[in-house]
């Protein structure tokens, strides 16, 4: 359908374009210029990302649309943009339904409500290949939490599910999910066992899930402190050095000297004036 690849490939701006009634147009086609404009209402990097879903990109495994409006250096502190709402998860789960490369989605802090929800239990009910789901600090209630559990209960492949910080009441709900994530591992035996209701796993049982669960929490701790570390990092060679290949390669150098201190677990100097609350994170 030539008007699919045109609003696909050469244009960013048009955002709808009503074809009802057309009756030599097919439905499905209709339905995919649908989801291209809805790319356009979104910021270009989204659309792009989208894009590389949906053509199945083999480098691409991990997606994340968070955005951090204020971070503070104690480590304990965000504030998130909230910048992609129903539309966008509805989209995503779109271009997701037929991807087998992804398998991490981070949506954390954004406005996905209920009705997001309801994309995100169809997309469980037909994806195998995403493991990892991160929808923290929405604000999806108990019916879209409802939602989630039902195809959870048919989804074997999601083993990593963070849902703290949305506005659900019903603590039936969070244990229901917790009992199908706990099944997806037990099954599998890998991966880190993550509740619904925090990272420590304070409902469970089995030392062996336990372990490989503060595994998971130490790399998160770590990447956290070498994040928050690089931030001040890049700020003070941006001040000490100059935009030329000597002081770029100098800095590349430093960065990567700092990456293997963290990987090495030495980063002691960084963790004494960022302090980390396993809790919070």
């Amino acid at each position: 359908f030539e008007l699919a690849n045109i609003v696909r490939n050469k244009n960013s701006r048009i955002t709808d374009i009503r074809l009802g009634g057309n009756l030599a147009i097919a439905p499905q086609d209709i339905e995919v210029v649908d989801f291209y404009c809805n790319l356009n209402k979104f910021a270009p990097e989204f659309k792009t990302a989208l894009l590389r879903i949906e053509s199945n990109d083999r480098r691409l495994t991990e997606i994340s649309f968070t955005e951090v409006r204020n971070h503070c250096y104690n480590g304990t502190s965000y504030r998130y943009e909230k910048r992609y709402d129903d539309l966008a998860v509805k989209v995503l789960c779109t271009a997701l339904a037929q991807n087998s490369t992804v398998t991490r989605v981070i949506f954390t802090g954004n406005k996905c409500t209920d009705e997001g929800a309801k994309y995100l239990a169809q997309l469980l009910r037909v994806n195998i290949t995403v493991s990892h789901l991160d929808v923290a600090y929405n604000e999806i209630g108990d019916e879209g939490l409802g939602e989630i559990l039902a195809a959870m209960k048919q989804n074997k492949a999601v083993k990593v599910f963070v849902f703290d910080g949305n506005p659900t009441k019903d603590a039936k709900l969070h244990k229901a999910v917790h009992a199908c994530i706990r099944n997806n591992i037990l099954a599998k035996e890998e991966g880190p066992y993550v509740t619904v209701h925090n990272l420590k796993g304070t409902n469970s049982s089995d030392l062996t899930i336990n372990a490989a669960q503060d595994l998971e929490i130490d790399k998160m701790m770590n990447q956290a402190i070498f994040d928050d570390a690089m931030i001040d990092f890049n700020k003070q060679h941006r001040r000490d050095r100059p935009h030329s290949p000597a002081g770029r390669a100098a800095n590349q150098k430093d960065a990567s000297s700092l990456l293997a201190d963290v990987e090495e677990g030495d980063y002691s100097s960084h963790a004494e004036k960022k302090r980390y609350s396993t809790a919070e994170l």
